[in-house]
């Protein structure tokens, strides 16, 4: 399979079959300990129905650090998702919700295009509302390296 095939491929053909999950009534530390090892944690409802509810990344976990609240200059309230500035009890107060989310029988080039468009780095793949895995830049440039340069001399 050549790279322009690569666009061709379905999404379950390249995904992350087991991706990091908590349940949305993880607490901090227990998010905190997924992200020393993963650059993101999916939340689910339970782990029985994996149904997806949001994502928490580095950059969710690291706001929560700040002691100061951000600024909304356009509304002119603060945010107040701050380990300062209030107790989080759950994962579910702090998760970006909703979580973006493709098909597994989507193509590689429709959710290139999705993660392109939003500005971000993975895709949560679903089937009926629920986690069956996970797409990434990563795991795509992993395919693309697989199947189109891995044969070249040198590589």
């Amino acid at each position: 399979m050549g790279e322009i095939e690569l666009g061709n491929v379905h999404v379950a053909d390249v995904m992350n079959p087991d991706p990091p999950v908590v349940e949305k009534t993880a607490g901090v530390c227990k998010v905190a300990r997924l992200l020393r090892r993963h650059s993101h944690v999916w939340v689910v409802q339970d782990k029985d129905s994996r149904k997806v509810l949001g994502v928490v990344t580095e950059r969710d976990f690291l706001d929560l650090l700040n002691p100061l609240p951000d600024l909304m200059y356009t509304t002119g309230m603060f945010r107040t998702r701050s380990l300062y500035h209030g107790e989080m009890s759950s994962v579910e107060e702090f998760m970006t919700s909703p979580a973006f989310t493709c098909r597994s029988d989507d193509t590689v080039a429709d959710a290139l295009e999705e993660l392109w468009l939003k500005r971000i780095r993975h895709l949560a793949v679903v089937k009926d509302g629920c986690l069956v895995g996970e797409l990434s830049m990563k795991g795509i440039i992993a395919a693309y390296y697989i199947t189109s340069c891995s044969m070249m001399n040198g590589a």
